[in-house]
């Protein structure tokens, strides 16, 4: 028995800027209405927020379904005090065909003939946040009507999504209830220090504006706002930004000679790394218990990978490459003229610090354990450079070799940092197709300014000695061209292309598959639809080999942690956080053996991914850190 559901609520908490954790836990958090369909029965209203059918069901084993269930599953717990059952998710269903997360995109993409209902949109404004007084607005019989009408169409669409996208494997539903245990797990926030550096970063901000005002005769005021930067940056020295992300501009700031523009892109820069919101998000998110929850999105990413929310965790700041400690201590300290003179890069300085934001609980520890250049090995293993293969069993350093070979010094060691660094760019950077300009930009953004020439070179050299990579490119388009022509399955490597309905898929060893929706040959160039990542818009873009390459392999390796995050649950150690290819887990202090039990756990390499040489690095820490 299928349950298809969808909760109407209500709380004088802001879901969008204290996060799920905060809003469910809420006291004036609560359950207006709620819509049920038991298969494929009419769509049932309750006009009132009491559970108990629903708590009936679940006693006769129903299984729930919810777009979003995390929502549906935090609101039960918060609302009944009782364990909601396993739901399934109609938003994890569509984000791992790569459709729009949102119940109401996902219906666009998907051609339900979903229609928002305007006057539901405007019940909810009005009735499920606080008035100006702080204050519920009184439901009358016929506001709860409307809202069970706007309910009604959600549970509908859910039901139509969940008939049209195939579901989740019994693996996969397996690391979407994982995903659930680290939600509710949570980690905890060192309040003292997001209040401090929150602070800090504002008086920064102001000074970074007020030079900003001065170098512009008072055209920009702020650094924040993101579209005027972008339009007067193109406008007065005539480049062609489409966005102001660090990114972007790190790989634009080569080609850029004008002064002006230079220390613009740098304030932006700069300021990109100012993590001021981030510890804004932490202070609003956290629960009573000093716990943030709800941060980690099952397949966020097109290739599987986790996202995030309420509190980005996915692109935590590198930092200068100071010593975080002396430096978290100086913040909670109020040192606020020290600081700057002991930093010259004040924002880079407290971006350094984000990190520093989650600590252990009270006697424990974090385990922080890394896959060491997964995406390197396992692109290796996918197109069988050999060569590359026996360096990384036997030890060998790989980026000491790049170095050698960009540089032509046999002699170089891992003494030679600088030209090291530039083989391990090299190879961390090169395996997708990526281009010199591009690669230079790269550089820069590592604090390497390396010049068009040497970057050439570096691509060049990495093309040279890694041919096998480079064909492997060229396969998998050839590969994914002819399944979408002719509808015939192709192999190429361990991977398979097949074509299916609406979607070309991609099958992986680990026989997940990765979709591209409606895909198309046009001018030669395989299209397909797709949300974009930075305007959020669902749109038809084209791909390439290289970047096949790159899903694929981002894909397998988060194959392998996956595999490694169930087997680490199951012996007992509790996971946290994920980050890329990086898990935490928080357990008590003085177990000797912890560690390297869990390093490896990690290092056992999947059946299906046999030959594949992996490898990590870990370390303990009371304070998360890199």
């Amino acid at each position: 028995m299928n349950v298809f559901l969808d909760f109407e609520t209500r709380s004088k908490v802001d879901l969008k800027k204290h996060g799920l954790g905060r809003y469910a836990e809420d006291p004036s958090t609560e359950v207006i209405c709620y819509c049920y369909a038991i298969d494929d029965g009419p769509v049932k209203r309750v006009a009132h927020g009491d559970l108990a059918t629903l708590l009936e069901l679940q006693a006769e084993g129903a299984v729930f379904i919810a777009h979003n269930a995390a929502f549906e599953v935090a609101i039960w717990e918060g609302v009944t005090g009782k364990t909601a059952p396993d739901f399934l998710c109609t938003m994890a269903l569509v984000q791992s065909h790569g459709l729009p997360g949102s119940l109401e995109n996902a219906a666009k993409a998907l051609q339900l003939g979903y229609q928002k209902d305007i006057n539901g949109a405007r019940l909810i404004n009005k009735f499920c946040k606080p008035n100006k007084e702080g204050e519920f607005n009184e439901l009358t019989t016929a506001d709860v009507r409307g809202l069970l009408d706007y309910c009604v169409t959600d549970v509908e669409v859910e039901r139509a999504i969940f008939k049209r996208i195939p579901a989740l494997s019994e693996y996969e539903q397996k690391i979407f209830k994982l995903t659930r245990t680290i939600n509710q797990r949570g980690l905890k926030i060192d309040t003292e220090l997001a209040e401090k550096a929150t602070e800090l970063s504002k008086s920064f901000l102001d000074g970074a504006n007020d030079r900003l005002k001065e170098i512009t005769d008072n055209r920009l005021h702020s650094l924040t706002q993101t579209v005027r930067l972008r339009n007067y940056l193109n406008k007065e020295f005539e480049l062609e930004l489409t966005s102001v992300s660090a990114t972007e501009l790190q790989e634009t700031l080569p080609s850029v000679a004008d002064p002006v523009a230079r220390e613009i892109i740098q304030l932006r820069i700069g300021f990109g790394g100012n993590s001021q919101a981030k510890f804004d998000r932490a202070l609003n998110a956290v629960c009573e218990d000093g716990r943030v929850r709800n941060y980690l999105i099952y397949h966020g990413a097109s290739t599987g990978r986790w996202t995030s929310h309420t509190i980005q965790l996915q692109n935590l700041p590198r930092g200068i490459g100071i010593d975080p400690e002396p430096c978290i201590e100086l913040i909670k300290s109020g040192g606020n003229d020290v600081f700057e003179i002991l930093y010259d890069d004040p924002f880079g300085a407290i971006s350094s610090c984000v990190r520093g934001l989650f600590i252990a609980d009270t006697d424990k520890v974090f385990y922080v354990v890394d896959y060491a250049a997964i995406e390197a090995r396992v692109v290796a293993w996918l197109a069988g450079e050999s060569k590359v293969l026996r360096m990384f069993r036997s030890g060998i350093d790989v980026y000491v070799e790049m170095a050698k070979q960009i540089f032509n010094k046999p002699n170089l060691t891992k003494k030679n940092k600088e030209e090291r660094f530039l083989g391990k760019v090299a190879v961390l950077a090169c395996g997708y197709g990526m281009g010199a300009v591009r690669f230079q930009g790269t550089c820069e953004g590592w604090g390497m300014d390396v010049g068009s020439e040497l970057s050439q070179k570096a691509v060049d050299t990495y093309r040279k000695t890694n041919k096998r990579i480079v064909s492997f490119w060229y396969d998998l388009e050839r590969a994914a061209v002819a399944c979408v022509r002719t509808g015939k399955n192709y192999k190429c490597g361990p991977v398979r292309f097949i074509s299916s309905r609406e979607f070309l898929y991609c099958e992986l060893p680990s026989k997940r598959r990765l979709a591209y929706y409606k895909p198309r040959i046009e001018e030669g160039s395989l299209t397909y639809f797709t949300q974009d990542s930075q305007t959020h818009s669902f749109r038809k873009t084209s791909t390439y080999g290289g970047k096949l390459c790159e899903n694929v392999t981002q894909a397998v390796a988060r194959d392998i942690m996956a595999d490694a995050m169930l087997e680490l649950e199951k012996e007992n150690f509790p996971i946290v956080l994920c980050v890329h290819d990086e898990v935490v887990v928080e357990k008590k202090k003085g177990a000797r053996f912890y560690l390297n039990d869990i390093e490896n756990i990690m290092k056992k390499t999947p059946e299906w991914a046999a030959g594949c040489p992996i490898d990590v690095e870990g370390f303990t820490t009371e304070r998360y850190s890199k």
